[in-house]
């Protein structure tokens, strides 16, 4: 994660605002809660604040919320299509997104499954504890272009 603001206002400001999203890359190990810490200043904030992540762990999802709480927030949950469909049987390469260290793992059925089991409950998880947190929740593809997701999502805010 990594917390830093800027503020944008209306409308004539949303592509200097894909902009500046675009320019963020991973920060390292840095937790959701500590990045939350450190952008605390959102909490007097009458404006939006996004949270880009795959919410892994989704505890540090509830700890940031509730740190932040009283805040408008947008949790944006990135998921990669592959990780919902991983292969049948064979090899499969795992790219720790912070780190870009890799790892090849065996996949049999009874680990397929199981593994799909845990993702579906990450899911239902994040998407109930932003709930419960009172903030907006997205569920992104990694492979949707990011300007397209992130007007796609403003558009669903202002219509909804």
């Amino acid at each position: 994660p990594c917390a830093t603001t800027q503020e944008f206002h209306g409308q004539a400001d949303v592509e200097n605002y894909l902009h500046y999203l675009e320019s963020f890359e991973p920060q390292g190990k840095e937790s959701l809660f500590d990045a939350a810490q450190r952008a605390s200043h959102v909490k007097r904030s009458k404006s939006w604040s996004w949270i880009f992540s795959d919410f892994y762990p989704a505890q540090e999802l509830d700890r940031g919320l509730a740190w932040l709480s009283g805040s408008r927030l947008a949790c944006v949950h990135l998921v990669d299509p592959s990780d919902l469909s991983p292969k049948e049987r064979g090899g499969v390469e795992f790219e720790d997104a912070e780190s870009g260290k890799r790892r090849w793992i065996g996949v049999s059925p009874g680990l397929r499954s199981r593994y799909r089991n845990l993702l579906a409950a990450h899911l239902r998880e994040v998407a109930s504890i932003a709930a419960q947190r009172k903030s907006a929740y997205f569920r992104v593809s990694s492979q949707e272009p990011f300007d397209a997701a992130v007007l796609r999502i403003l558009m669903k805010r202002l219509s909804g």
